[in-house]
């Protein structure tokens, strides 16, 4: 869904980098997945043609649990803020209350967003903008669901491949990162540090 210029792709990337070696956000490699994913996963995802499949086998690779509600951009459709998007948030909720019954122990409920994003991208929400929103929406599930706000972990699939000049990066195959509480300050500082030296 959505096309990108190379540019806004390459300005993405190199935010996710920045972040992620300033630790706001944390690689989540296959045996912290797998701890993650030990109850299994109730998960919410971008349903989004060009990249759905990349994210299902990443995370099916973990877990024969993986519970996860689809829609275009559905980390970005969780909060209330809204409105149009009011009728798939009801949605999404409703079906997640009747997977977290199913599951239950150990299990870990999971908003996960993705960059290059069709739908963030229609709706001009920048890529700061959808990494507070999937963070901050991880209050707003655990209170809808009833739920421990520490069992909710917001993440982040980055699909490095998108343009070439990411070949020579050595996060290339660390595809998913837990979007830890430092990106609400450090993602709109280093997004204006990497945009006045542009």
């Amino acid at each position: 869904m959505g096309h990108f210029d190379e540019k806004y792709l390459a300005d993405g990337l190199e935010l996710c980098r920045r972040l992620i070696e300033c630790k706001a956000l944390e690689i989540i490699d296959g045996e912290r997945l797998k701890h993650l994913a030990r109850g299994g996963i109730v998960g919410f995802k971008c349903a989004d043609g060009k990249y759905a499949g990349d994210i299902a086998d990443h995370i099916r690779c973990f877990t024969d649990e993986p519970h996860f509600l689809s829609l275009n951009g559905t980390a970005l459709l969780l909060l209330p803020d809204m409105e149009e998007f009011a009728e798939d948030r009801r949605v999404l909720y409703k079906h997640a209350r009747e997977a977290w019954a199913e599951l239950k122990k150990g299990t870990t409920i999971v908003p996960l967003t993705h960059f290059p994003c069709g739908k963030a991208h229609k709706h001009d929400i920048s890529l700061v903008a959808n990494l507070l929103r999937t963070y901050d929406a991880a209050a707003d599930i655990a209170r809808e669901l009833g739920v421990d706000r520490r069992v909710v972990v917001p993440m982040i699939h980055i699909h490095w491949n998108v343009i070439e000049t990411t070949n020579g990066n050595p996060y290339k195959h660390c595809r998913t990162y837990k979007i830890k509480i430092s990106c609400n300050t450090e993602a709109p500082r280093l997004w204006q540090q990497l945009t006045q030296a542009a």
